[in-house]
């Protein structure tokens, strides 16, 4: 078993012990349930996003698909890696 020391605010600490202790937990459950919610999932457990509000996108770097007639998507053809071809069957 190993030990992880962490730096944490002491009213982030108190706030998060009163909410695991009223799901019946302690924080170290509460960390090892996180870390193994990562590993099941491959990465954070939640979306992480810049706290920053209203990032402005140039419109011309989106890329607007041309639709076929049934209206799917048409992707560029220089898209497609010749040596893949796990879409392949999804065009015959």
């Amino acid at each position: 078993m190993a030990t992880l020391t962490v730096n944490i605010d002491d009213d982030v600490k108190a706030a998060a012990d009163r909410l695991y202790k009223s799901m019946g937990m302690n924080l170290t459950t509460a960390v090892n349930v996180f870390f193994r919610k990562s590993l099941q999932v491959g990465g954070v457990p939640f979306p992480v996003t810049s706290g920053v509000r209203g990032v402005w996108v140039d419109p011309s770097t989106l890329l607007h698909p041309k639709r076929g007639e049934d209206g799917v998507a048409v992707l560029p053809a220089d898209w497609d890696d010749p040596e893949d071809d796990v879409y392949d069957a999804l065009y015959q």
